[in-house]
């Protein structure tokens, strides 16, 4: 049923559902904070994670070796943290970074040239954005994922991913990184 309003909404034929995530069109016109609501300084969550927008060279954490490379922009009104993410191997990634405001979260769409898809979910606790997500290893089991985002005071990066795969009594490095500014 959800997923049929959904695809009814995208034709406009679902007003219950519309009405709770946009504003009518004469409210729009009428206030411009409506218009960018990510621009509006009464609503600084939508800029918590805009430490992380740049063009960045990635190391990995430990050894300092290149990983990739990452350009980090916002679009849509400066509403969508949006990563173009190339591996140093030709891997390459793409997610959709937004602050839900009626769940009062971040929210992550990462897809990539593999197989990965992942949605996660966070939020901004003590500078550092912590996002989460659960799916499933190749052979099918639960996995649980951390990514951690932390705003270093050197202007650096660091992005640290975790999995449990034991219904999170342990977790596992996935990967370290550190992004560093771009010299121009």
């Amino acid at each position: 049923m959800k997923s049929a309003c959904l695809a009814i909404l995208l034709l406009s034929a679902c007003p219950a559902v519309a009405q709770t995530t946009s504003q009518p069109a004469s409210s729009t016109q009428a206030d411009p904070a409506t218009q960018a609501p990510c621009k509006d300084p009464k609503r600084p969550e939508y800029r918590q994670f805009d430490f992380w927008v740049g063009e960045w060279d990635v190391f990995d954490n430990k050894s300092d070796r290149p990983v990739g490379t990452s350009s980090i922009q916002l679009i849509l009104k400066d509403c969508v943290i949006y990563e173009n993410w190339t591996g140093a191997r030709g891997f390459e990634g793409k997610s959709f970074n937004k602050y839900n405001p009626w769940l009062k979260q971040w929210e992550q769409y990462w897809v990539d040239s593999g197989v990965d898809r992942m949605f996660f979910t966070g939020h901004l606790v003590d500078g550092e954005m912590r996002f989460q997500t659960d799916g499933f290893t190749e052979q099918g089991k639960p996995l649980h994922r951390k990514l951690t985002f932390y705003n270093r005071p050197d202007g650096t990066v660091r992005q640290f991913s975790e999995a449990s795969t034991d219904g999170k009594k342990t977790y596992t490095v996935e990967y370290d990184f550190v992004y560093k500014r771009r010299k121009r």
